[in-house]
């Protein structure tokens, strides 16, 4: 969902969106009404509105888990309440929110630069008393995966990269979510973002060569098999995710 005048979606009934994408639209990434929307490993980047201008729920039950809101622009700048505002209180877990404060409550949430490997931008700057202006505003796209020093997919190039720094959402997510189809070494913990449990999820980095080898037991792929891996182990034990 990008470059979208008046929202990126807008939503009138129940739902659930799981890995989009919401950048550079104007009046709100996501804005939700009179429903309950369970939002998991979602982006939301450089969208504008006047209000809440990444995820902003009127009325209705609001859940976040494992997504970064990061960029986004109100009147009052990049704040906290720029990025997600709800009517009635939000249930937010495992997300990385510019200028978090904690006063929203929840688990494993951080304010970390989500270190994209690179942000869009709008030009000219908006100027919201300018009609003229949220006409012909343009919005210049980035790439909204992770950047890693073990690696992280290219798009463009059709490869993976490795980057001189890694990004603190990877691993980050929710421990008990399923880590899908990220790539190894993955940490057995899912990444935070759009990008997270998916095959171009960034992968994971401990400080040493990525292995060449997948070592047997060694479940989130730091060339060891330890108490780590057993406990990862025994937090998904028995567990099944079969459709």
């Amino acid at each position: 969902f990008t470059s979208n005048q008046d929202y990126g979606i807008f939503i009138g009934s129940d739902s659930h969106l799981t890995n989009c994408l919401f950048t550079g639209n104007i009046g709100c990434g996501l804005q939700a009404q009179d429903c309950d929307i369970v939002v998991t490993n979602c982006t939301f980047v450089g969208n504008i509105a006047y209000w809440a201008a990444g995820i902003w729920n009127d009325e209705g039950d609001t859940t976040v888990t494992n997504c970064i809101s990061w960029g986004n622009i109100a009147r009052t700048g990049s704040t906290e309440s720029a990025q997600i505002a709800t009517e009635d209180p939000a249930v937010i877990n495992y997300c990385c929110i510019q200028g978090w404060s904690g006063a929203l409550g929840g688990t494993g949430n951080t304010g970390a630069d989500p270190c994209f490997v690179e942000l869009g931008y709008w030009g000219p700057l908006p100027d919201y008393n300018d009609d003229y202006w949220a006409r012909h505003i343009r919005w210049s796209g980035g790439d909204y995966h992770l950047k890693s020093q073990a690696g992280r997919w290219d798009a463009n190039e059709g490869q993976w990269r490795k980057d001189d720094v890694t990004s603190l959402c990877i691993d980050a997510g929710d421990p008990i979510s399923p880590i899908g189809y990220e790539p190894f070494p993955n940490g057995g913990i899912i990444n935070m973002g759009a990008y997270g449990g998916t095959s171009e999820a960034s992968k994971s980095y401990f400080g040493e060569p990525v292995c060449e080898t997948i070592v047997a037991g060694d479940i989130n792929g730091d060339c060891r098999v330890d108490f780590k891996d057993f406990a990862l182990m025994a937090a998904h034990w028995l567990e099944n995710n079969s459709p």
